[in-house]
């Protein structure tokens, strides 16, 4: 089976864990449907697969839960002698978490909520803003507050964001005006709002390398600033002007080595380390590993499923039980291998025993260039960091995460704290990933119709709604200076295209004029001045 279809088929299966329909809201089907006889494919490969790992996927756990509790076999609030439970972000709850919620509310627990439904953009787990917009409905006599003042935006930030949810807010939306607490300020702070056009993207990528250039040049730290992104199609450009630029910069999540499938062996073996029945780290040491394929490690698993085997005993046994030849047999041996290795080691070993040796695995299991990016890391980390604790740093979803971590870790050894977030650069990341965090400037690109909601989401107006509070977000992310463009000319999949602007670029409290250059030095000193006012309150 081609995988974007085998895609297709687990994403129409994580519709139905997440909402108990096949085919609810903002689900797009794919073309052409799928099929009974696929439906049927997908258990039969699920089930014993799952029983294999030991393990169950994160979209199905909270139904698994619903189940459970259905049937009179859990009892979260007593399980955990739970009296309150508080749960924050709560627009982005899709409906089986709705659900899980409820029935703890619904044995007693007192229930607190904290939300807003212009932040609700995780349509792709199928939440919806409608479980806060109608949770007084649900939850009858329950008491509210809303908040309306924002201490994180200047002003005309404010007044961009309210301009695009006044007039995208749907159905349903909870009334509110949101204000700037700056505007009362003394000094009052304007904040920026720069709105440019551009005739191609490589102009755009030009323009915000050079303008986050002269923002660091008048002393603003990198990390001070976010590039948000609404799509991955818009970081090649900017990613290469960053660098001809030489700007320090933090690619978006998936750019990482600890994603790449080097990292993701180290995990693995680490993992193992830890635990040896971890059976998801042992499928990362074969799967993982250069030349070994999916289909070898599918055809494993239907070995040891057909042959009544354990998964992990496959790689701890010589020869291992079951027939395996070939290739399956080689891929085997080499997991057995590293696992050999790292057999007597223990989670408490320190990083300065093993680097060496972990340079060595990665070395026979990927390459020499995947090894030396290893030490290279490593190198940053200190001696006497235990291998769990490189595991849980290596496990993390952020930069700031892993700063989080290491500085845990530092504390521990008595050492001093990690260096300041302006060494780890300017944050590029997307839209769905800043949310909660914050820059002093932000720069958005790509305000056009076929990347923000692009022609997929375009076709569903529940999308189209929530293009614009992904925006709205995104907006409310700056402090002190915002920067949104698009550009009439994009390269896509190599070919010139022509795009237009985003419908929601007539809506963001002014006019976009064509842009040639970066920010000018007056508007870098405007910017610098607003961050200075809010600096000193």
């Amino acid at each position: 089976m081609p995988k974007k279809r085998a895609e297709d088929i687990r994403r129409e299966q994580e519709a139905f864990w997440s909402t108990g329909e096949w085919d609810p809201a903002n689900y797009i089907q794919p073309d052409p449907p799928i099929t009974a006889v696929e439906h049927a494919a997908f258990r039969a490969f699920h089930v014993p697969t799952t029983q294999t790992y030991a393990c169950v996927l994160p979209g199905e756990l909270i139904r698994l839960c619903i189940e459970q509790i259905e049937a009179g076999l859990l009892d979260p609030a007593n399980l955990v002698d739970m009296l309150e439970l508080i749960v924050d972000e709560y627009q982005d709850l899709n409906p089986m978490d709705l659900q899980f919620v409820d029935s703890i509310a619904d044995g007693g627990v007192r229930l607190f909520v904290a939300g807003d439904d212009d932040q609700s953009i995780y349509a792709f787990r199928f939440a919806s803003p409608a479980g806060l917009q109608e949770f007084l409905t649900r939850h009858p006599g329950a008491g509210d507050h809303v908040l309306t003042g924002c201490f994180r935006c200047a002003t005309a930030i404010v007044n961009a964001a309210n301009a695009l949810i006044t007039d995208y807010g749907g159905y349903g939306r909870i009334p509110k005006i949101l204000s700037s607490l700056w505007t009362t300020a003394i000094p009052p702070v304007e904040g920026v709002v720069h709105r440019w056009y551009f005739t191609t993207h490589t102009a755009e990528a030009a323009a915000i390398a050079a303008s986050c250039a002269s923002l660091l040049e008048a002393g603003l730290l990198p990390s001070d600033i976010l590039v948000l992104l609404s799509s991955r199609q818009l970081f090649p450009a900017i990613k290469k002007e960053f660098e001809s630029n030489g700007l320090p910069f933090q690619p978006p999540k998936e750019e990482s080595w600890t994603d790449s499938d080097a990292g993701r062996f180290l995990l693995g073996v680490l993992r193992v380390v830890c635990s040896q029945a971890d059976y998801v780290a042992h499928r990362l040491i074969l799967g993982c590993r250069r030349g070994v394929g999916v289909k070898t490690c599918r055809d494993i698993v239907e070995r040891v499923v057909a042959n009544n085997l354990n998964y992990a005993d496959v790689f701890r046994q010589i020869p291992p039980p079951g027939g395996f030849t070939g290739r399956l047999r080689t891929a085997i041996d080499s997991t057995r291998q590293v696992i050999e290795t790292v057999a007597e080691w223990t989670g408490n070993d320190a990083l300065g025993e093993r680097r060496e040796s972990l340079a060595t695995l990665l070395l026979d299991a990927r390459s020499a260039a995947e090894s030396a990016e290893w030490e290279e890391l490593a190198a940053t980390l200190p001696d006497g960091m235990t291998l769990a604790e490189l595991r849980d740093y290596i496990w993390t979803d952020t930069e700031d995460q892993r700063q989080t971590q290491l500085a845990g870790v530092l504390e521990r050894l008595d050492m001093d704290p990690p260096s300041t977030p302006s060494d780890s650069g300017i944050r590029v990341m997307t839209m769905h990933g800043a949310k909660g965090l914050q820059g002093k400037v932000v720069f958005i690109p790509g305000l056009e119709e076929q990347v923000l909601p692009s022609a997929r989401n375009a076709e569903r107006a529940g999308l189209v709604l929530e293009g614009a509070r992904l925006l709205y977000v995104s907006i409310t992310r700056a402090q002190a200076a915002v920067v949104l463009s698009w550009a009439s000319r994009r390269f896509i999949a190599g070919a010139s295209v022509v795009h237009h602007a985003s419908r929601y670029a007539a809506h963001l409290g002014g006019a976009f004029e064509r842009r040639t250059q970066s920010l000018t030095s007056a508007e870098v000193a405007t910017i610098m001045q607003a961050i200075q006012e809010m600096s000193e309150v």
